[in-house]
Formats: structure tokens, C-alpha cells, sequence
């Protein structure tokens, strides 16, 4: 495996929440192997009463805005894997397709992982919403483990 860092793009079709909740985890659990990125099809950032939830299972920047898939165009950094993390997003690959021809390598991987909509938690209250933030918090971290065991990618090193 060659030492440059496996770049990913995670793209979530709202405001970018569990693109930035996976981008978080991954960057902490790919130890530096790995670089993910955050996009959305929205501009926006982490609605005020998700902040709170998040920081509680994930140590991460909560105030950042994320960048949309429109606005990675505008970039050269090129993708070795852009992931999927909703629904929606399969319904708007069509659009993002084009997009990904252009800031993506020749040798672009895609992946979809099918993550539950954060803006359910509005709908709820104390536990309950703790709860249903975890468990989508939880499936984020096991879809990460998962990629980067299926993957083969050396997190650890004795150097």
C-alpha cells in the first residue's frame, strides 16, 4: 500500500450532517491513511440542536459548514471513493455523476451506505432523540469499520 493517504468523499443530500459525522470518524479512525471530505446537495452546516447530540459520541467539529457537491468542482483535489450515506443521494446520482467525473480520479470507487436522516431527531425530545442520534452515529461507525477492513487499510503501525 502506498503511503498517500486514501482520499474519500462522503456526500449526504441535505445539509451534509452524516457527511460530516463519517468524515469525522473516518479521519479519526483511518489514523492518517485516510483524508475524507464533506459534501452536501444543500449549503449548511449542523442544525443547533444536533450539535449538542453529536459532540456527546463523536469528537468533532460541529460548527463547520459543508461544502456542496457543486462547489468541489472547483477543485483539483482528486477522490479515490466517493460514499453515498442516504436514500435520496441514489435518486440525485444522475446529477452527481457528472460532478464526480470531474473531481475524481479515472479509478473513482463508489460506495453507498444507507444512513437514516438526522432531521428525524428534530421530532423528538430528550432520551429519545440521544437515542436515535446514537444509533445513527453507531451505524456510521460500523459502515467506517467495516470500509476500512474490507479495504485492508493498516490503521496501526509499530514504526
Amino acid at each position: 500500500m502506498s503511503d498517500k493517504p486514501i482520499k474519500i468523499l462522503f456526500v449526504c443530500v441535505k445539509k451534509g450532517v452524516r457527511a460530516s459525522i463519517a468524515k469525522g470518524i473516518m479521519n479519526i479512525q483511518g489514523r492518517g491513511k485516510v483524508h475524507a471530505s464533506a459534501a452536501s446537495f444543500e449549503k449548511g452546516g449542523i442544525p443547533q440542536f444536533l450539535r449538542e447530540e453529536i459532540i456527546r459520541f463523536v469528537e468533532m467539529p460541529t460548527d463547520e459548514v459543508c461544502k456542496t457537491v457543486f462547489e468541489w468542482n472547483e477543485f483539483i483535489e482528486q477522490f479515490d471513493y466517493v460514499i453515498t450515506l442516504c436514500d435520496e443521494s441514489e435518486e440525485q446520482c444522475a446529477i452527481f455523476n457528472k460532478i464526480t467525473h470531474t473531481i475524481s480520479s479515472n479509478n473513482l470507487l463508489r460506495r453507498h451506505w444507507s444512513i437514516p436522516n438526522l432531521s428525524k431527531a428534530g421530532e423528538l425530545q430528550g432520551k429519545d432523540r440521544t437515542d436515535f442520534v446514537a444509533k445513527v452515529i453507531s451505524k456510521i461507525a460500523t459502515e467506517v469499520d467495516n470500509f476500512i477492513e474490507t479495504e485492508n487499510i493498516k490503521t496501526f503501525s509499530w514504526q
